[in-house]
C-alpha cells in the first residue's frame, strides 16, 4: 500500500531528474545496464 499526496516527489522521480539534466552529468550517470545508475565521486 503506497498513498501518494499531491505535490510530493518521490526519491526515485528525483533521482531520474537528475540522471535526465546532462549538467548533472559529472556526478551521476546511467550505467547502460537496464535502470541502474552510479553516483560520481560519491564521496565529494
Amino acid at each position: 500500500y503506497q498513498q501518494q499526496r499531491r505535490g510530493s516527489l518521490q526519491l526515485w522521480q528525483f533521482l531520474v531528474a537528475l540522471l535526465d539534466d546532462p549538467t548533472n552529468a559529472p556526478c551521476i550517470a546511467w550505467t547502460g545496464r537496464g535502470m541502474e545508475f552510479k553516483l560520481i565521486e560519491p564521496e565529494e
